[in-house]
């Protein structure tokens, strides 16, 4: 069997990688996580401002109610606007991370 020869590649140095302008690109790149971040806990804020205000809400109606019927009506409205509501935000919410983490995924 005949010896098989291997020529090595040159090896080059990774001085692109730790350019000033590849590490002035990177940092310019990390500037903008601060902002987006804040801006998706601004929005998932916003929304649990909204969910409490709907529990207050419907505590509010809820103390009014006459007998148990009325109250477990009451109850039941809630709870389906609640569960239809909670699928529609988790859906925004994730929709806002995506756009967070990944700016370019805006489509």
């Amino acid at each position: 069997m005949p010896a098989e020869k291997h020529t090595a590649a040159p090896k080059t140095e990774p001085a692109s990688l730790f350019s000033p302008a590849a590490i002035s690109a990177g940092l310019d790149a990390w500037k903008a996580q601060p902002a987006a971040v804040a801006s998706y806990c601004s929005e998932i804020l916003s929304e649990a401002e909204v969910q409490t205000r709907r529990q207050a809400d419907f505590l509010g109606q809820l103390s009014r109610c006459k007998d148990l019927p009325e109250a477990l009506g009451v109850q039941m409205n809630f709870a389906q606007e609640f569960w239809a509501n909670s699928f529609q935000q988790f859906h925004k919410a994730l929709l806002a991370a995506r756009k967070t983490v990944l700016p370019a995924a805006e489509t």
